[in-house]
């Protein structure tokens, strides 16, 4: 394959991943953007990490998934999704809410897996406190961000109700 040959396949892909997905003409594979929304479920993870964060201090790493799994803001805030496992949380990295660091390596080495070490950034709280709306959508390929998309969010409009941070505080 010449280097202009393969020059227009990337060209043709870049294209057409955003199209609702493309084959690639080299390696013959799918590739195509996915959407993922903030949602209810990543949202009340944010939330518990908050929460987490408000007791242990905010330079603490935790383990999200066991803390999702233990919370006791259940009841007040539905973790039936998050906890399930439905809510795909380690994706709030892309909107810069979350940071994480591997479970059993270095501290500084980042991460992105579910089983990651997380911890909240300063635009995670001002979001969770109500003073930020984030764009509603990313736009991810090869599990890099590529683009934002949608309407500004608040966190009550993520998670579709009214939300009242001191009664949460309270409630933990």
């Amino acid at each position: 394959m010449t280097d202009d040959t393969l020059k227009q396949a990337r060209e043709l892909v870049q294209v057409g991943r955003s199209r609702g997905g493309i084959t690639c003409p080299c390696c013959g594979l799918l590739n195509r953007e996915r959407s993922s929304r903030l949602c209810r479920p990543n949202v009340v993870a944010l939330v518990v990490l908050y929460v987490e964060h408000h007791k242990a201090g905010w330079d603490q790493w935790v383990h999200l998934g066991e803390k999702l799994r233990l919370s006791r803001l259940q009841g007040q805030l539905s973790l039936d999704g998050a906890d399930r496992g439905n809510g795909d949380w380690y994706r709030l990295r892309f909107w810069g809410l979350i940071e994480g660091v591997r479970s059993n390596t270095d501290p500084t080495a980042p991460s992105t897996g579910r089983h990651a070490r997380v911890r909240m950034t300063p635009l995670g709280k001002s979001f969770v406190e109500g003073l930020e709306a984030l764009p509603e959508r990313i736009i991810t390929f090869d599990n890099k961000l590529v683009r934002f998309d949608g309407n500004p969010v608040t966190v009550s409009d993520a998670l579709g109700t009214p939300f009242n941070l001191v009664d949460v505080l309270g409630e933990a």
